[in-house]
């Protein structure tokens, strides 16, 4: 908790950096053999940058 209700958390940094390194495995295509076959459908690029 960190002291309380109304305070950011001790460990908000750490979980925000694993979200972002999960979704950078993902979208680098390095995680399907972790993601169940469909796993993206239904969903939309609203954002796409091609190199």
């Amino acid at each position: 908790m960190n002291g309380g209700m109304k305070k950011t958390g001790a460990f908000c940094e750490f979980y925000k950096e694993q979200v972002n390194y999960a979704l950078r495995l993902i979208a680098d295509g390095k995680a399907d053999d972790y993601l169940w076959d469909g796993w993206d459908e239904g969903t939309e690029t609203v954002f796409n940058l091609a190199c």
